[in-house]
């Protein structure tokens, strides 16, 4: 199992997580579970999850088919 040092300081404390353990953001939630200290990737919030769909290309030049004819259409 591998370990992290805490560095004290006078604004708190500091863990530095040991090589191979990463995080992706730049915060996490941090939260207690029972005598654990949990640290989270923080969930996206749907605001965030709008801005990466907006971000997508439109396909303006895309050509669709028609859309076909099915025996409970007629």
């Amino acid at each position: 199992m591998a370990t992290a040092k805490i560095v004290r300081s006078d604004h708190g404390q500091t863990v530095e997580l040991p090589e191979g353990i990463s995080f992706r953001s730049e915060e996490v939630e941090v939260f207690r579970r029972g005598d654990e200290v949990v640290l989270k990737e923080r969930d996206r919030t749907l605001a965030e999850a709008f801005q990466l769909i907006s971000d997508l290309p439109l396909d303006e030049d895309r050509i669709d088919p028609p859309p076909q004819t099915r025996d409970h259409d007629r």
